[in-house]
């Protein structure tokens, strides 16, 4: 069954929003280096991290620019996973892992236009040398968070040429997902922005469909 990560939580009572709703993964972002409503501080972070339950996976979303910022990241929060939609060499990557142990998702921006799949299918291969997962987002400023779907046959082009697991996301929302998940059958979908009341404030009835619709057999 598809794994279904809530991202860009803000306050503490979207985490049992999202725990009662089924979903597998919370998601914070701190440190953006791009303005979003959902960027956090540390202490914001860690109090969100803090009250999640034992049966929910803990992602912190960041864009370290070196190697040291990404361990301050995972040295100040002890996320279960570090995702990053921008980060230092590839080789950098590999020794931030390497040291801490945790499993990294990192993002492969899709264009909305001018695509070339060849030249995305070449560099999601290299990003899976040093990640344990491949986050398929939208092209934007930050590697995401434009709330806008791309070319999903892309994503599946990708999905079928990595064993490494891949996420989706991009434009995602209760009434999409469904249709998202037959097309490009990824290991898991990734949503912010499309099930928010505002920016990053989490609408529950948005949350409990979109986890309803991406489980649905």
């Amino acid at each position: 069954m598809v794994r279904v990560k809530i991202c860009g939580l803000t306050r503490v009572e979207d985490v049992k929003t999202a725990y009662e709703a089924g979903a597998d993964m919370i998601g914070v972002i701190v440190n953006a280096k791009v303005p979003t409503p959902r960027n956090l501080d540390y202490d914001e972070a860690r109090k969100i991290l803090e009250q999640t339950p034992s049966g929910i996976e803990k992602v912190v979303v960041g864009m370290p620019g070196d190697l040291s910022e990404g361990l301050e990241i995972i040295e100040e929060l002890d996320p279960d996973y570090l995702q990053m939609h921008s980060y230092p060499s590839l080789s950098e990557v590999g020794e931030l892992k390497d040291i801490t142990g945790k499993k990294l998702i990192i993002t492969v921006s899709i264009p909305r236009k001018s695509l070339d799949s060849a030249k995305l299918i070449v560099r999601a291969e290299e990003v899976a040398e040093v990640s344990d997962f491949i986050l398929l987002d939208t092209e934007g400023p930050g590697g995401g968070e434009t709330g806008k779907t791309h070319d999903w046959t892309a994503s599946r082009k990708i999905r079928d040429a990595l064993e490494t697991p891949v996420f989706l996301a991009g434009g995602l929302n209760p009434s999409n997902v469904r249709e998202a998940i037959e097309k490009v059958q990824p290991y898991g979908v990734d949503v912010a922005s499309g099930i928010e009341a505002e920016p990053g404030i989490k609408d529950p009835e948005k949350v409990k469909a979109f986890v309803k619709a991406s489980k649905e057999s």
